[in-house]
C-alpha cells in the first residue's frame, strides 16, 4: 500500500502510469536543473577529476567531511546510504524493480561519493541519463536518484547511515553525522527537527550570515517560519 493512507493504493505493473500520459520534456528540464548534471559534465572533461563528493543543499554536515572523502570507491562507481524509505514501501520497491534498479542497493542520492574515472567507463553519463529518462519517464519518482540507481546498480557501495541521516529524530543522532531533510520539511522550517539549531548556527558563520544586520537576520528567520531557541541574532551563534 502507498505511504499516505487517505490515498492508499496497490500498485501493480499494469496499474503503473503509462508513458504517453507523461510529459517527457518536463522531466528532462527538471533533471538538467539538478547538480547531478554538473557532476555528469565533470565526468567528461578528461582525467583531471577522478573523484568527487556530491551533497544536496538541504544538508547539515556535522562531521569532518574528510571521513566521507576517504571512503574507498576504487571498485565501484559511487557510494551512498541505503534509501530506507523507498525499501519500506511495497509501491516504491516494486517501481525500483520495474525500473531495473536493485532494491537491495537503492541509495538516496542526497550524499554521494562518486568515482568519476569508473563512471566515465560507462560512457557519457549525461547522454545515458537522458536516454534512460526517455524510456522510463512514466515511472520516475525521484529524478536523478532513479536514474543513477538504474545506471549503476551493479556498481554501488552502501555506506553507514550517519553519512546521510534522513530526518533525525533525536539529539543522539546529531553527532558525527550528515543530517538530511528530504521532502518539504526542511531544516530551516518549523518541523521539530533537531537539526534546525545546527542549520542556523552554521548559516550565521557563512558569508550570507556575516554580511547581514540583526534586523535582516530576524526577517530571514521569521520568513522561514522558524526562530531557533536561544539564537543570537547578531551572528554570534
Amino acid at each position: 500500500m502507498s505511504y499516505n493512507a487517505p490515498n492508499a493504493r496497490c500498485l501493480t505493473p499494469d496499474s503503473a502510469p503509462k508513458r504517453d500520459e507523461v510529459d517527457v520534456s518536463e522531466h528532462k528540464k527538471h533533471f538538467t536543473a539538478t547538480a547531478t548534471e554538473l557532476a555528469a559534465r565533470k565526468c567528461n572533461i578528461g582525467a583531471l577529476y577522478r573523484k568527487t563528493i556530491y551533497l544536496d543543499c538541504d544538508l547539515v554536515v556535522n562531521l569532518d567531511i574528510a571521513e566521507l572523502w576517504h571512503i574507498d570507491v576504487n571498485d565501484c562507481c559511487m557510494a551512498g546510504v541505503f534509501d530506507v524509505f523507498s525499501a519500506s514501501l511495497p509501491d516504491e520497491a516494486l517501481l525500483d524493480w520495474i525500473n531495473g534498479c536493485s532494491v537491495k542497493t537503492f541509495i538516496n542520492s542526497g550524499v554521494l561519493v562518486m568515482n568519476l574515472k569508473n563512471i566515465r567507463r560507462h560512457g557519457n553519463l549525461f547522454q545515458n541519463s537522458m536516454a534512460w529518462i526517455e524510456r522510463h519517464v512514466h515511472l520516475m519518482r525521484y529524478s536523478d536518484q532513479d536514474v543513477l540507481n538504474n545506471l549503476f546498480y551493479r556498481s554501488i557501495k552502501l555506506i553507514d547511515e550517519r553519512f546521510n541521516r534522513n530526518n533525525p529524530r533525536s539529539k543522539h543522532e546529531l553527532p558525527d553525522s550528515i543530517l538530511h531533510t528530504p521532502g518539504g520539511s526542511k531544516t530551516w522550517k518549523i518541523s521539530g527537527n533537531p537539526a534546525q539549531r545546527f542549520y542556523w548556527h552554521y548559516y550565521l558563520k557563512t558569508a550570507w550570515g556575516e554580511e547581514k544586520s540583526c534586523d535582516e537576520l530576524v526577517d530571514i528567520m521569521f520568513n522561514a517560519s522558524f526562530l531557533p531557541e536561544d539564537a543570537d541574532l547578531c551572528g554570534n551563534a
